[in-house]
């Protein structure tokens, strides 16, 4: 990306945030953290079914349910995540 274009509406260019990001790394870091605690726990169960198999062991002799464990581990962390804020 080039450094002297800016990458979105806020028309700061690339060359700013590297020039300056001894001033601006804590409210960048704030805006990040703030729009993935925003993750709801409750919307991830919207994509449950895209996630697990209807065959409760889809790999003959794989004993673990890859995808169910996954999504099921993503929601726990979630949901420990929005607790702790």
């Amino acid at each position: 990306m080039p450094t002297e274009k800016a990458p979105g509406v806020d028309g700061y260019p690339i060359k700013f945030f590297t020039k300056h990001w001894d001033v601006v790394n804590q409210d960048v870091y704030a805006v990040v953290q703030k729009f993935f605690s925003a993750v709801n726990a409750k919307s991830l169960e919207l994509y449950y079914h895209h996630f697990s198999s209807k065959n409760p062991n889809p790999h003959p002799g794989e004993r673990l349910q890859t995808n169910s464990m996954l999504l099921q581990n993503v929601q726990n962390c979630f949901q420990s995540f929005d607790s702790e804020n």
